[in-house]
Parts: C-alpha cells; structure tokens; sequence
C-alpha cells in the first residue's frame, strides 16, 4: 500500500480494521525512517531486542495505515498520549480515531471519525489449559455474574470463553481510554459467542446515552481472539486487510 497515492476512504458511518503480522516490511530501515525521535528512544529502553522490534512495527504499521486516510507522509504524524497512554493524533488536528492491539505477531487496528473506539486481539495462551491458573484469573477478571456462567462451561470450553471475555473487557476498557487502570471486573461483557451480524449493546455501563455504544466479536486467526468497541450504534464494520 502507497500512502502517498492510495488514499482509503473512511465515511462517517464506517469502522474499518486492519490485520497485520509482525515482520511483513515495518522493520526495513526506510519504515523506521518514519519514527519520531520519541518513539526511537522508547524503542531503545527496551532489553530485548524482539520487544524493540515489535514496538518498533506496531508504531510503523500505524503511521502508514493512517497516512492512508490523511494523504500524508507517515513520518508527518504526530501524537500525543493520555494519562493512560492511548494515543491520539494532534497534527494534522483531524478527528480521526483509532486503536491498535498486538498479540503474538498478530496487530489489530481500528479506525474511525468522531467517536470512541477501542479494539483487542488476545492469544488463547496454552498455559490456560491450567485449570487452577484459570480460576484464579477468572476470579480476579470476570464479574459475579461472568463467574457463574464461566463455572457451568465444561472443561475445555473455559480458556476461549475467557481469552473471548478478556479481549471484550480490553476493548472496553481501551474505548474508554483508561486502559488497564481501572479493573477488568468493573465491566459485564459476557462469555458466550456473538453471532457474525449480533451485537451487544453497551449504552448503560460504558457509554452514556443517547448515543450509546456497541461491541462486536471480530473474526480472528486460529487460536486467537478479537473485539472492537465503539461509541453509538450507527456504524457498519468493514474488514480492510485479513490476517495472513
């Protein structure tokens, strides 16, 4: 994809995600040729050079995603960070809304106008098959009525309900812009699967009405889960790139 010449269009009505595997160009020099001197000493703190890698390639992945839509050079992007760290753009000062997630090697972008969003992919981690690992997380994690629902699954159904549940509550919580700082278990986002065209809504916990919000469960790789959040209910969900 060309940003300079490609430009996507986004309507207003539209929240478009993006898949990407770590590795696929974002690590040649002229992709961090777009990193700003922030990003390059964050890279820098990092002990492990596959962390630096990985920061390093979620940053140029959505510098060009989002040139895309702006007609500009990736490098032209600035943003600055909330108190929680979740980005936004402050040049060029357009209301352009996004969020990224990286799992394993998957990345996961979400873009949008004008309203909050919030997107999650989750690995289902083998350690999960630990069944005394997985109470105590599911203690600390889900809900009074998420626990009740997570006890009568069986056995083998309990990790993907959970890394399901976790990747809802991280969407969530990251639509909200509080991240992690505030606890997972403040928020009902249920276990069970939703359907390809099934929704469900958020208006009384998240967002304040009228406009509401919505979560959707997004079609993800094998072994892995996904989730997007956003504000209002007037939006269509439009896949830009799958996962390779």
């Amino acid at each position: 994809m060309d940003p300079f010449h490609d430009r996507v269009r986004l309507e207003r009505d539209e929240v478009h995600l993006w898949w990407r595997r770590i590795g696929m160009g974002e690590g040649s020099a002229a992709a961090r040729a777009w990193l700003s001197d922030d990003e390059r000493r964050r890279c820098e703190r990092f002990h492990r050079e596959q962390d630096a890698r990985a920061f390093a390639a979620r940053r140029v992945f959505l510098r060009s995603v989002l040139a895309s839509y702006l007609g500009r050079r990736p490098g032209e992007l600035v943003f600055e960070s909330n108190a929680w760290g979740k980005p936004t753009l402050v040049r060029p000062a357009v209301d352009l809304a996004f969020n990224l997630s990286r799992s394993g090697e998957r990345m996961l972008l979400g873009v949008t106008w004008g309203r909050e969003l919030g997107v999650d992919v989750e690995r289902v981690d083998p350690r999960l098959r630990d069944g005394e690992e997985l109470s105590t997380l599911s203690a600390r994690v889900l809900t009074p009525a998420e626990r009740a629902c997570f006890s009568s699954l069986p056995d083998d159904e309990r990790p993907a309900a959970f890394v399901r549940a976790w990747a809802r509550k991280e969407a969530v919580l990251k639509a909200l812009g509080t991240g992690l700082s505030r606890a997972p278990s403040s928020v009902e986002v249920g276990l069970q699967p939703l359907g390809p065209l099934e929704a469900r809504t958020l208006d009384e916990q998240v967002f304040p009405r009228p406009r509401g919000g919505r979560l959707l469960d997004v079609a993800a790789p094998e072994g892995f889960a996904a989730c997007v959040v956003a504000e209002g209910h007037d939006w269509d969900l439009l896949t830009c790139s799958r996962a390779a």
